[in-house]
This record gives structure tokens, C-alpha cells and sequence, in this order.
């Protein structure tokens, strides 16, 4: 399939089975609370950090380890919870993505049945994920989207080809090396919707939860076309 293609069917899947965006209210919840207490805007800690690129490398770096700094131990508690969170919200789209494009139709409870098993070792290889891209912003643009590009498939592979930690890393590098132009363009309008997006507070915020739910239909969608 096309870009636009592969955009199109997972709108379609979203819009006939929208239940599959529901896990996604506990991080939204999980990062208003964290605004309304003042420990940590998610979206735009993450975001405002690729601000100032533009000021050079040296202000970049600079900038970029006096915020890190910043962060109280409450902030970074947050951090861990919400993309823990994150991760199993990403684990059920997956699968009950896999099941639409199947011909069935899986429930939120079906679809937690079905990743019980391998939940602890894709949420240890969704924060490794993480992890990489948050050493990435160390090397600005191209430490970020390498990791990015190179590990999209990391869930697929274990929750829908069963694959083992290291496996399911060589399976997403093998098959996002042969589509990385693909998955670049992809990332990149994603990421201009939230740059845009987090000018406004709590539509930003609202909207990018979602989107992450989005994107997780669009990689898995593109990752059982591309895989045959």
C-alpha cells in the first residue's frame, strides 16, 4: 500500500472501531493531573525541547542539560508511569488492529487476554524505545529519528510474530531499513502536528494522546503490509 493509503485504512479502522482509542484516556488523565499539579507537561517538556535547535549546538546542549537538571524526582516518576502506561495503550491497539485487519473485531478486555503474555517483555522493549530516543536528543535531529525510524516495528514483531526481546529489535531494524523513507515522512507529519498542537495547552495535550493511538493503527497497519 501507498502512505496514503495506509493513512486511509487505519482512519477507517479508527472510525469503525473507535473503542480501540479508549485505553488512551488513563495516560490523558495521567498527564492532566501532571499539569494540574505542576510536575510536568508531557507533551511540551518533550516538544520544547527541540526549540532551540535553531540557536545552534553548543546553546542546544546547553539548554538541554540545565531543563534535564531541572526535573524534580516527582517529574521523572511521572515520566516512567505515563509511558508504562503509554505502552500497554499501544500493546492492545496493536493487536486489536491485527484482528480488524484480520476480518474480526477484539475488545479492549480480549486484547489485554492476548498481550498478558508477552506485556512484561514489550513494556520493557517499549522503554528501551523511549530510552534510545531520549539519549538521541543528545545528538540533536538525526539522534532522534534514527532510533525513531529503526525500532517502529519493536511491538509488532513481539506481540504479533512472537518474537523474543533482542529478536524483535533485528526484526524492526531488517524490515524499517527497507521502509525508511516511509516511516520518515510518516514521523515527520506527526511530529509538525504536535509541534503545532502544543501551542494550545490542553488541546494539544488531548489530541496527542490520541494521536499516539493513531500512529500505533498506522505503523501496524504499514508493518502487516510491508512484512509480506
Amino acid at each position: 500500500m501507498k502512505l496514503s493509503e495506509i493513512l486511509s485504512k487505519s482512519l477507517d479502522i479508527v472510525t469503525a472501531q473507535p473503542e480501540i482509542l479508549i485505553p488512551y484516556l488513563v495516560p490523558l488523565v495521567l498527564a492532566l493531573v501532571a499539569m494540574w499539579r505542576h510536575i510536568s507537561n508531557l507533551i511540551d517538556w518533550g516538544m520544547g525541547r527541540l526549540s532551540s535547535l535553531g540557536s545552534g549546538p553548543m546553546v542546544y546542549y546547553g539548554y538541554l542539560v540545565e531543563t534535564i537538571r531541572g526535573v524534580r524526582v516527582e517529574g521523572w516518576v511521572v515520566w516512567i508511569v505515563a509511558l508504562v502506561v503509554l505502552g500497554i495503550c499501544v500493546g492492545l491497539t496493536i493487536v486489536q488492529t491485527n484482528a480488524h485487519l484480520s476480518g474480526g473485531r477484539m475488545k479492549v478486555g480480549e486484547a489485554f487476554d492476548a498481550i498478558s503474555g508477552k506485556l512484561l517483555i514489550f513494556v520493557a522493549a517499549f522503554l528501551v524505545c523511549w530510552f534510545l530516543k531520549f539519549v538521541g536528543l543528545f545528538f540533536f535531529w538525526i539522534g532522534i529519528f534514527i532510533p525513531a525510524v529503526l525500532l517502529i516495528f519493536v511491538g509488532q514483531a513481539i506481540l504479533l510474530d512472537n518474537k523474543d526481546f533482542l529478536d524483535s529489535f533485528i526484526a524492526s531494524y531488517d524490515l524499517a531499513k527497507a521502509n525508511w523513507f516511509d516511516i520518515l515522512v510518516l514521523l515527520f507529519i506527526f511530529f509538525v502536528i504536535l509541534a503545532i498542537l502544543r501551542l494550545v495547552p490542553f488541546l494539544g495535550t488531548l489530541v496527542a494522546i490520541f494521536l499516539a493511538g493513531y500512529s500505533a493503527v498506522v505503523f501496524t497497519v504499514m508493518y502487516k503490509d510491508r512484512k509480506m
